[in-house]
């Protein structure tokens, strides 16, 4: 048995292109000959030196038993597709021949050709079967090409019909690679979350075949991500920074084209304002700003106020009118942070109190004021008037409500005062409001009235029917001032029927008197 040649076949992507390399074959005695194959690996950079071995028994190419040895120490087999034994065979005796291949694990002792002999024949892994013919010289053994390394690799052949049939066989060892290209370069850069002065994970659309990503700043090397399954990466910034970023895909055949480039700009850390809920008429305040960047960043202010600079922090503020207020920090034309305040007094918290306006007596009603419209800072004191407390109400006081019960039927206000440090304002316009006793039995319709008012009185809901008297009903209705506006009298019960056409348009308060009961019914009647 005798080497013919190694034969490598290179696979690119995506065209397949087929090279054989460039042999050169220097040949010493048959009997016990070496026969080296050089060659030069087409696919990579460097030259790759293997060497084949063919050593024959009894000095006989037609021997029974032979092997031979692939030195494939200098061979990169990375990206190895596929191995194959190509058998060449020649002057067959028979004209079926069989021989039998086997992969052995460690050289044998060539000097002991007994030994050598034995081993051919009892040991290694089988590969597979050569079958030739007369009309089928050549055969195909496929390898498997997890059993190959960068080592000397040692095959035995036998011939089934040893002694009685011979064949000559050359052999090739081919070996297939596929070609690794670069990969293509990666898509989709974004951000995938809140983009901080000092941070931002930038993502992007894995490239197939990479075995990893280098991230670029401006075309120059920003950070190496090592792994392919990493498809984003967490990057320090600089405040106040522009960025453009791009990524490249590597593996092993090189490193792709960089990606579309994704700008950015890391802005500062957000200024928070320091200063003062209010600043009095004619007074000045400190204001500052955290996270402060010198010719970057300025202050403005509203029209009824003044700055002592405004490109430094602190900055003075001064009034230069009454009322709402800001102070903001800008990047040009950007708003970065703002002061709300006020200056001089508070405003009339007029048309901020809700509550009840016609409270039964007895009954607690909560008084509240809206702050929404009034500045920081501004605290709240509760009064009713006219009436004393304990008496003709009483008042339970919290910061913007009261809880308030009524004790005499009448007119009343609920007062609210506004206060600062500069100073306190009443409202103008208090809350009215008509206290009346909610008495059942009584109903009085239509309300409003032009005309005649209705008023139904059930007997059965007095309190001295029980005792069979006869009742006297005192109707009586005053004005917002407390002057008596009509007088009626009846002993009637059910439907009484009042002409109120003659009054004027106003509110005015209806009282009941049964003569009886120390308190009367009444309630607010307006006429219109």
């Amino acid at each position: 048995m005798k080497k013919k040649s190694i034969l490598f076949l290179l696979l690119a992507t995506p065209i397949l292109v087929f090279s054989q390399t460039t042999q050169t074959v220097q040949t010493s005695a048959p009997y016990g000959g070496v026969t080296y194959d050089s060659f030069t690996n087409v696919y990579g950079t460097q030259t790759k030196n293997g060497i084949l071995v063919g050593k024959s028994l009894g000095g006989s190419t037609t021997c029974g038993r032979g092997y031979l040895e692939f030195d494939l120490t200098n061979v990169s087999l990375t990206n190895l597709s596929s191995a194959k034994l190509i058998l060449y065979g020649s002057g067959a005796s028979h004209s079926t021949q069989s021989l039998q291949i086997k992969q052995l694990s460690s050289q044998s002792n060539f000097s002991n050709l007994s030994s050598l002999y034995y081993d051919l024949l009892n040991t290694g892994t089988s590969v597979g079967t050569a079958n030739f013919t007369g009309s089928s010289p050549n055969t195909v053994v496929t390898i498997d090409k997890s059993k190959l390394s960068q080592a000397t690799m040692i095959f035995s052949l036998s011939n089934a019909n040893e002694g009685s049939h011979s064949i000559t066989v050359n052999v090739d060892l081919e070996l297939t690679f596929t070609q690794l290209l670069p990969p293509l370069a990666p898509t989709n850069l974004t951000i995938n979350n809140t983009l901080t002065p000092t941070s931002c994970t930038l993502s992007w659309t894995a490239s197939s075949g990479a075995t990893g990503y280098k991230v670029y700043n401006n075309n120059l090397i920003f950070k190496d991500v090592s792994t392919s399954t990493n498809t984003s990466t967490s990057l320090t910034l600089i405040p106040g920074t522009a960025y453009s970023f791009t990524v490249s895909a590597v593996n092993a055949a090189g490193e792709s084209p960089k990606s579309t480039a994704l700008t950015l700009s890391a802005p500062y850390p957000t200024p928070v304002i320091s200063g003062y809920a209010t600043i009095c008429s004619g007074s000045s305040k400190s204001f500052s700003s955290t996270n402060w960047q010198n010719g970057v960043f300025t202050w403005t202010c509203s029209s009824n106020l003044s700055l002592s600079t405004s490109s430094a922090t602190p900055t003075t503020v001064s009034t230069i009118g009454i009322g709402s207020a800001w102070v903001r920090v800008m990047q040009g034309s950007t708003q970065l942070a703002e002061y709300q305040l006020w200056t001089g007094v508070p405003p009339s918290p007029v048309n901020t109190v809700s509550g009840e306006k016609y409270p039964c007596l007895y009954t607690n009603y909560t008084y509240s004021i809206n702050t929404s419209s009034m500045p920081a800072g501004t605290t709240y004191s509760w009064s009713i008037f006219p009436g004393t407390d304990g008496v003709d109400w009483s008042i339970t006081k919290f910061p913007t409500s009261a809880d308030v019960m009524f004790g005499t039927a009448g007119y009343y206000s609920v007062i609210v005062t506004a206060s600062n440090d500069c100073g306190t304002c009443t409202s103008p316009f208090p809350y009215a409001v008509a206290a009346t006793q909610c008495r059942g039995g009584i109903s009085v319709y239509p309300n409003p009235v032009s005309d005649i008012l209705y008023i139904d009185i059930d007997p059965q809901q007095s309190q001295v029917q029980a005792n069979r008297q006869q009742l006297t009903y005192d109707i009586r209705l005053y004005d917002q001032q407390g002057n008596l506006a009509l007088n009626h009298k009846t002993a009637q019960t059910g439907t009484v029927q009042i002409d109120v056409s003659s009054l004027r348009n106003g509110t005015y308060m209806l009282q009941i008197f049964d003569g009886v009961d120390t308190q009367p019914y009444a309630t607010i009647v307006i006429k219109n």
